[in-house]
């Protein structure tokens, strides 16, 4: 398996589908909080309005407005920030293999996951 390491601005980021968490309570993560910014508070309605709720393994894909390098956003459920361990994990990125219709891999950056184009 190949990773690549990237740096620089998540909003930035090229890349078929940006991945990243949301837990069920407590602030956004760093990336997730700047994806959110730059969508001019869309995570933020999407959370509110119940979209999705931050319960480990839910996910929800959208495609983001002009400004973002990446064509879509996953956002993959963690459960809570203070639970959140191996177990998790396991089966948030269960569900965003599930997501990967294109079978690119994925990539770790930061706190979020980028599918790396082909």
């Amino acid at each position: 398996m190949r990773f690549d390491v990237k740096t620089g601005s998540v909003t930035q980021q090229r890349t078929t589908c940006l991945i990243l968490p949301i837990y069920s309570e407590g602030p956004l993560p760093q990336a997730t909080r700047a994806i959110d910014s730059a969508t001019d508070g869309l995570i933020s309605e999407l959370i509110d309005a119940g979209d999705i709720s931050g319960k480990t393994g839910t996910t929800l894909l959208f495609k983001p407005s002009d400004g973002l390098a990446c064509k879509r956003v996953l956002l993959v459920g963690c459960g809570t920030r203070g639970a959140f361990g191996r177990k998790n994990l396991r089966k948030a990125l269960s569900r965003v293999n599930g997501q990967n219709q294109a079978g690119s891999p994925l990539l770790r950056h930061g706190s979020g996951f980028y599918i790396k184009p082909h």
